[in-house]
């Protein structure tokens, strides 16, 4: 009986480190970039609406905040789904000029 206990306990705790080193796996696959919005900027909502609507729903992008005060978009995104240049592209097809604030 005791044996049995030490088993479950055993597969417990591998399940339980075989998670955590998953998560940890997925935080060191993402980025984050700035984009800076050149040209008219954030101008409006309909602005906010189009880049929440096109760059949320991109491939591999997990947070977006939209600073339309100092027109800045934050983009984190899995490094094995999409890159900073696709995500140029999919500025340019709201008709968004960015480049990459350091």
């Amino acid at each position: 009986m005791i044996l049995l206990l030490m088993c479950v306990a055993f597969v417990g705790i591998a399940s339980a480190q075989q998670a955590q080193n998953q998560r940890a796996n997925r935080n060191s696959n993402r980025e984050t970039v700035v984009f800076a919005v050149k040209g008219e900027g954030i101008h409006c909502q309909n602005c906010v609406n189009n880049i929440q609507r096109q760059i949320a729903f991109e491939r591999g992008v997990t947070k977006l905040d939209i600073d339309r005060e100092n027109d800045l978009v934050t983009v984190e995104f899995r490094k094995d789904r999409t890159s900073v240049e696709k995500l140029k592209e999919a500025f340019a097809k709201i008709k968004k000029e960015v480049e990459v604030k350091e």
